[in-house]
């Protein structure tokens, strides 16, 4: 028979079938979208602080430019209800002032 139709084998996407579902794409959905914001805002910044003469791209500045990065992400996230693990670090090293108008470093209230 030549008029047998092929059904695809691979499934297409689908609507979510569960709240869990419909939740995991709006996560990840946020997740792509901070993913972008970071890489446009974060680039522009590197250009910039590398034309000023600061190369964050050095050896010596890799592993403290990542920080920042996931610090970015972390705070981001944060402000979307995303989980990352630096936030928990955050929370312990960080200290909010009694005015809650400044931030400050434990070690530097010891």
């Amino acid at each position: 028979m030549t008029n047998v139709v092929k059904f695809p084998k691979q499934k297409k996407n689908s609507p979510p079938q569960s709240m869990e579902e419909l939740l995991e794409g709006v996560e990840e959905t946020r997740r792509e979208h901070v993913e972008f914001l970071l890489d446009e805002i974060l680039s522009n910044s590197f250009r910039i602080l590398y034309e000023e003469g600061f190369d964050l791209g050095k050896d010596e500045c890799v592993n403290s430019t990542a920080f920042m990065i996931e610090a970015f992400k972390a705070a981001i996230y944060r402000s979307v209800g995303i989980e990352h693990t630096l936030q928990e670090i955050a929370d312990q090293v960080m200290l909010v002032t009694e005015d809650e108008t400044s931030v400050d470093n434990i070690s530097d209230t010891e």
